[in-house]
């Protein structure tokens, strides 16, 4: 039996409920809107064994198959989410049809 994940993570990410819609504009490409949920955890980070420093690290999860034609232009890509802009520094597949955009 084939489990349709790919509608499951779609209504996941309805923006009637956590997701919100972002814009990407990939490398040398046009504005695609984009849903997924974004994150800006605060996170610790070592600082060559100084005192440690907070700082934000923003990230939108996305589903996989929304990025895949433009996923050779995503290193430099840039994603507007909530009149704020981001440039995307790395893509995680988790390989269940989920990308992270580290921003």
């Amino acid at each position: 039996m084939v489990i349709p994940f790919d509608s499951d993570l779609a209504f996941m990410l309805s923006v009637n409920d956590f997701a919100v819609s972002a814009t990407l504009t990939p490398v040398a490409s046009s504005p695609a809107a984009l849903r997924g949920i974004f994150d800006n955890a605060l996170e610790e980070h070592e600082t060559d064994g100084a005192i440690p420093v907070i700082m934000e690290t923003p990230i939108f999860t996305c589903r996989s198959v929304d990025i895949s034609a433009v996923a050779s232009a995503m290193d430099g890509a840039s994603l507007v989410v909530s009149g704020t802009l981001y440039i995307v520094r790395e893509v995680t597949d988790d390989g269940t049809g989920v990308s992270l955009l580290h921003l």
